[in-house]
């Protein structure tokens, strides 16, 4: 490479070898599984230093702008052609359960990025293509797709997006260690870190973004009812939508956290009017003390503090701060001793139930 320039067109060859196999990475193939140690050290070597050659060479002022491109393409390519290559293959299972033969639907679907997209589904695709029309079917039921957001919701939904983030920021890493060279400040204006949150961004949270938050707040309320819970995939969550937020004028936690609050705010307040009805003001108190209680224990393990203190705000604004006045006149019915309201309350919510008490709501 230093005996001579590198033509583009040469440069961006060389390169693609490692954008496809970096492109593997997200389908869940660990980099430990396309290289060795020594394999991927001279695979980078190699690489790093054909963008270096690239860039340094003095009739070459525009290659940090075509590699610099370069990676943001194969990046949306990566994310992109993943989620077509699935569209592909649930239609040519479709397609071939009506008598058409797969082999035939491959043919017109090869011309798809040469069929680099298909690669993860060709081994068994291939061996659908001259079968029988009901062979085929029962094989295509068979074959375990890669899973991707389409068509998923609630948990699971949840669980493939931090699964293919994780995936997702390892390949960035792997494809940013080749282009390493652009990082340096005088070659391109936004970091090859930036460029992969961007594209992810773009491409996957602001497109899945109401459907996932969706999801999260239906886990959290399957939380509350004590029903069983991955609450480690509810931090996980939370610290995606912190990651996405980074250097956007959208901070989709902030989003998220006013969903939450108005979502317990609802939730809360039903619960209460329930309570009102049932129990005594005693046990009214009671019941409040003991979901404050359970709340702080589940919502700390994967809610910022910050949001955890707001949320602790609401549930007192909607059990106790709403209902006083009902609360006042269930205990003047049942004659029953303030002073021990009093005591009550004060060892969890530093309220006061007396005529004309009031406590300032969180959500407005």
């Amino acid at each position: 490479m230093m005996g001579r320039p590198i033509t583009l067109e040469e440069g961006m060859s060389i390169l693609e070898e490692g954008i496809v196999k970096a492109k593997m990475i997200l389908d869940g193939y660990p980099s430990s599984a396309l290289f060795t140690a020594e394999e991927y050290m001279k695979f980078y070597e190699s690489l790093y230093s054909c963008v270096y050659y690239m860039c340094i060479q003095h009739q070459s002022c525009d290659r940090p702008l075509h590699l610099s491109q370069r990676f943001t393409r194969a990046l949306e390519e990566s994310i992109s052609s993943r989620f077509i290559a699935e569209v592909i293959i649930d239609k040519l299972c479709c397609r071939a359960s009506q008598g058409i033969k797969m082999s035939m639907l491959l043919d017109k679907a090869s011309d798809f990025h040469q069929g680099d997209a298909l690669r993860p589904f060709r081994p068994k695709i291939g061996g659908l293509a001259h079968s029988s029309i009901s062979s085929s079917w029962d094989a295509a039921c068979d074959f375990q797709v890669l899973p991707s957001l389409q068509g998923k919701n609630g948990a699971s939904l949840l669980k493939e997006l931090t699964s293919l983030w994780a995936n997702y920021k390892s390949m960035a890493k792997c494809l940013g260690g080749f282009f390493l060279y652009l990082d340096r400040p005088y070659r391109t204006a936004t970091s090859l870190c930036d460029v992969s949150f961007r594209c992810f961004r773009d491409l996957v949270c602001n497109t899945h973004y109401p459907k996932l938050q969706e999801a999260a707040i239906a886990l959290i309320n399957q939380d509350r009812t004590e029903n069983p819970t991955d609450r480690s995939l509810l931090k996980c969550i939370s610290t995606f939508f912190v990651e996405m937020g980074i250097g956007k004028d959208t901070c989709y936690y902030d989003d998220y956290e006013r969903a939450i609050l108005a979502d317990t705010s609802s939730y809360y307040s039903r619960l209460a009017s329930e309570w009102l009805a049932l129990y005594s003001c005693v046990d009214y108190i009671k019941e409040a003390e003991w979901c404050l209680k359970k709340e702080i224990q589940r919502v700390s393990e994967y809610l910022k503090q910050s949001t955890v203190e707001k949320l602790m705000q609401v549930l007192q604004w909607q059990l106790m701060g709403q209902t006083a006045s009902k609360l006042i006149e269930k205990q003047k019915a049942e004659n029953q001793d303030l002073p021990a309201y009093q005591e009550l309350l004060s060892r969890y919510s530093s309220m006061s139930l007396v005529d004309g008490t009031s406590a300032s709501p969180m959500l407005q």
